[in-house]
């Protein structure tokens, strides 16, 4: 699906995780593993049911970080577009380079993607500024032409609503 979008996984060192997403249609890394086996302090926090916590490894914890960032850009910036935080999670990332197969991709950093959306928001309302007219000036007092004499302002109404000439 063209519109989603998709999360490969990091470790903490910003190395790709060797289970992790990788394809040219990888639009961001989040953190997903630890550089260590999964043990009992290893992996991200994340809530159970049962109001508990536990920790995995996946790419299922770098797509909640992705949620989160979207989320906090919003909050940060009401008016921004959906392409918007796209493009300033793109600038603001950290390139990071998944070496199986050469290609980099951002790994989020949410607080220079809201730097950079400011930014892509500033950018947007100067364009959209229209220039200011000059208002028209009101001519007054009376002038003519073609010898009519033409006066400013409203024409008395005469009798059967007829303007007085």
């Amino acid at each position: 699906i063209s519109e989603v979008i998709s999360v490969g996984a990091t470790t903490y060192a910003d190395t790709v995780a060797e289970f992790s997403n990788s394809s040219p249609f990888l639009d961001f890394l989040a953190p997903g593993a630890t550089q260590q086996p999964i043990g009992r302090d290893k992996g991200i926090l994340s809530s159970v049911p049962g109001n508990q916590f536990l920790r995995f490894q996946g790419t299922s914890m770098s797509a909640p970080h992705v949620a989160g960032a979207f989320a906090a850009l919003k909050s940060a910036a009401p008016e921004a577009t959906p392409a918007e935080m796209i493009e300033a999670l793109r600038q603001s990332g950290l390139a990071v380079l998944d070496k199986r197969n050469g290609r980099s991709n951002p790994r989020i950093r949410v607080d220079k993607a809201i730097e950079a959306l400011q930014k892509i928001i500033a950018a947007r309302a100067a364009k959209s500024k229209p220039e200011a007219k000059p208002e028209p000036k009101a001519k007054s007092g009376v002038g003519s032409i073609d010898g009519i004499r033409i006066e400013n302002g409203e024409a008395p109404i005469g009798e059967e609503g007829r303007i007085e000439w």
